[in-house]
């Protein structure tokens, strides 16, 4: 099942989101890349949208999705991250439309600004 079956659980402009990050780890996110995962995400979201996307995507609760969210964000604002982790979970996320959903999360936030 992915995101688009279940989308009245989650607000409908998430669901490309979370669509993408369903198709790039079919089987849940390994525990190894939900770091990496989140750290990926959060360059083009907010920490609250993230939260839901992965609590919605994981299972997790809301409340530790978001504390994980800012710890993610935390990270990505401290500079590049580099490990196998790490480029392990942005190759399977660009395999499934990473880089276009960043742009397009991108040029929307400088739409608000």
């Amino acid at each position: 099942m992915n995101a688009s079956d279940r989308v009245l659980e989650l607000p409908p402009y998430l669901v490309e989101t979370a669509d993408m990050v369903c198709a790039a780890f079919p089987n849940g996110i390994p525990a190894e890349a939900y770091h990496p995962v989140l750290v990926l995400l959060v360059r083009g979201m907010s920490q609250r949208t993230l939260a839901q996307v992965i609590s919605y995507c994981t299972g997790r609760s809301y409340f530790v999705a978001y504390h994980d969210a800012l710890g993610a964000a935390s990270a990505a604002d401290s500079g590049p991250v580099i490990s196998p982790a790490y480029e392990r979970a942005a190759r399977a996320l660009r395999e499934h439309g990473y880089n276009e959903w960043l742009a397009k999360s991108n040029a929307e936030l400088d739409a608000e600004s």
